[in-house]
C-alpha cells in the first residue's frame, strides 16, 4: 500500500510540473485549509465524498476481491474444495470491469462508500500532505465486528459495499459449506487514499480492505471445526472524476472560443505525455473528443481536421 501511495505522489508531482506550462482555462478556485489533526482529515474526506454523492460529479470505479489465506478443516482436500467454490465468487482484477457512474444519477452516489463515523474510534492512523498540484490524504481504519454486533458496527457499515463479506457468507452458506450458522468474529483494516485538487475535489480515491475471519466454530461439509480462519483482500479504485463544472466546445484545447492548429498541436503533446492535460479540467473534455477518457493522435487528427474545415 505504501508503495502505492508513493506512486501516486510521484504521479501528482509530476501532473503539477508540466500544468506549469499549460494554459490557463478559469480563475484559480479558492484552494481548502490544510487539515490540523485526524478529525480535521476525517471531516475533509467525508465532505469531499458528499460532495461526489450529492450529484456534484461522475466517475468511473473498478473493484476486485482476492482470498488469502483459509483453513477450515485441517484437511487440505477438504480445504481446497471450499477453497475454490469461494473464489468462483470473487472478482480478480485481471476480470474487472471499470463501471461507469454518471455525474447526478443514483448510481453515482450509492457506489461511492462514504465514512459515516462520528468519532474517531475506529482510526488508526490518518495523513495529509502536499503533491504538486494535489493533495494526499490517507486514512486507516481498524475495527472488529460478529454476527450479534453486525448492525452497530461502523466500520462494517462501511465496508459493506468494498469487501461484500454478508453476500460471501450468504453463498457459502447457500452451497452447504457451512451448515448451519457459524459463529465467527472479523477483523477489518479498511485504507482509504485520496487524491485532492486545491479546492477539495476528489481527482482519484483507493479503498483497500483486509479482512481476517475468525471462525469458532461451524461445520464446513458436515465435518465440525473450530479455531478456522480465512484472509480476503478487497480493492476499489475511483478515477476519472467528472465534475462537469466547467463548460467547454469540443476541439477548443486552448479555451479561446475557436477551433485551431493550435489546439491540435496542444491535443497531440497531451496525447504523447510530453503536455499531459489534468483530466477534470476543459482542455481534457475539449481534447478528448470521442470520449474515451484518453486523449489519443486520433483526437488530435480530428481536431486538426475540424479546424481547416475538413470535418464538422
Amino acid at each position: 500500500m505504501k508503495k502505492r501511495i508513493r506512486l501516486i505522489v510521484l504521479a501528482a508531482l509530476a501532473i503539477g510540473l508540466l500544468s506549469a506550462t499549460a494554459p490557463a482555462f478559469a480563475a484559480q478556485p479558492e484552494e481548502i485549509t490544510a487539515p490540523a489533526s485526524t478529525a480535521d482529515i476525517l471531516e475533509l474526506y467525508r465532505g469531499a465524498v458528499e460532495r461526489v454523492r450529492g450529484g456534484e460529479a461522475g466517475y468511473f470505479r473498478t473493484d476486485w476481491q482476492k482470498l488469502g489465506g483459509l483453513k477450515i478443516t485441517g484437511n487440505s482436500a477438504v480445504d481446497e474444495a471450499c477453497r475454490n467454490v469461494i473464489v468462483s465468487y470473487l472478482t480478480t482484477e485481471e476480470d474487472a470491469e471499470p463501471l461507469v457512474t454518471p455525474r447526478g444519477t443514483p448510481e453515482a452516489a450509492d457506489r461511492l462508500p462514504a465514512c459515516t463515523l462520528t468519532d474517531l474510534s475506529a482510526v488508526e492512523s490518518a495523513s495529509f500532505e502536499e503533491a504538486g498540484n494535489f493533495y494526499v490524504l490517507e486514512i486507516v481504519f481498524c475495527e472488529e465486528d460478529s454476527p450479534r454486533t453486525r448492525e452497530s458496527s461502523r466500520l462494517g457499515q462501511v465496508t459493506d459495499n468494498i469487501a461484500f463479506t454478508e453476500d460471501l457468507d450468504e453463498e457459502i452458506s447457500q452451497i452447504k459449506v457451512f451448515s448451519g450458522k457459524p459463529e465467527y468474529r472479523m477483523k477489518y483494516q479498511l485504507t482509504v487514499t485520496c487524491l485532492l485538487t486545491r479546492d477539495g475535489r476528489i481527482a482519484e480515491l483507493m479503498h483497500e480492505t483486509q479482512t481476517h475471519v475468525d471462525i469458532v466454530r461451524a461445520k464446513a461439509m458436515f465435518v465440525t471445526v473450530k479455531d478456522a480462519w480465512a484472509d480476503m483482500t478487497s480493492f476499489s479504485h475511483y478515477t476519472r472524476f467528472d465534475y462537469g463544472a466547467v463548460a467547454y466546445r469540443p476541439g477548443d484545447v486552448d479555451g479561446d472560443a475557436q477551433v485551431t492548429p493550435a489546439d491540435a498541436r496542444l491535443a497531440l503533446r497531451a496525447a504523447v505525455k510530453l503536455q499531459p492535460l489534468e483530466s477534470t479540467t476543459a482542455a481534457f473534455y475539449a481534447a478528448d473528443t470521442d470520449g474515451s477518457g484518453e486523449i489519443e493522435p486520433a483526437d488530435a487528427r480530428l481536431i486538426l481536421r475540424t479546424s481547416v474545415g475538413l470535418a464538422a
